[in-house]
């Protein structure tokens, strides 16, 4: 039983546990829960902006991210990411920049009046079947106007 004139020790809510020093808030959830600011994963907004299975995604550049973690903690390439947002340098990767983040490592492209699966696989080295799968083709037939993913997919570069 707790005597209530006795007061209870609270938990440190800055990174220090001294109260003397300061320091920066640890993140609380719903007032109780502590969560690293960082971690393996990168910073609580990656574990947010994950890409869903089959779904595109948008991420926000954060100070201190590069291509290659914003790459990593979506589970995709470095190239998808350069790719999806028209990017020809990683250098111009800036924060507060909107990237478009695709669900797997591959290339989002927009189906032109002629083309078909086949063609489209040859054009990106992707494999007809995997595309077909991945984007719910059935009939092997294309519509012009339609985005589908070439999972696995490159663009070949131009001189």
């Amino acid at each position: 039983m707790h005597d209530a004139e006795i007061d209870l020790l609270k938990a440190a809510v800055n990174s220090d546990p001294n109260p003397a020093k300061g320091g920066a808030d640890i993140s609380l959830t719903e007032g109780s829960a502590l969560i690293a600011n960082a971690g393996p994963g990168g910073s609580a907004a990656y574990l947010e902006n994950k890409s869903s299975k089959g779904a595109i995604t948008t991420y926000t550049v954060k100070e201190g991210d590069s291509l290659s973690t914003i790459a990593s903690a979506h589970g995709v390439s470095m190239n998808t990411v350069l790719w999806a947002n028209d990017i020809k340098d990683a250098k111009l990767i800036k924060p507060g920049m909107k990237l478009i983040i695709l669900p797997v490592s591959g290339v989002r492209y927009t189906v032109q009046s002629g083309d078909t699966l086949a063609g489209v696989a040859k054009k990106f080295g992707g494999d007809a079947a995997d595309i077909a799968s991945y984007n719910g083709i059935v009939d092997e037939s294309l519509t012009k106007g339609a985005e589908i993913i070439i999972p696995g997919g490159s663009i070949k570069e131009t001189v």
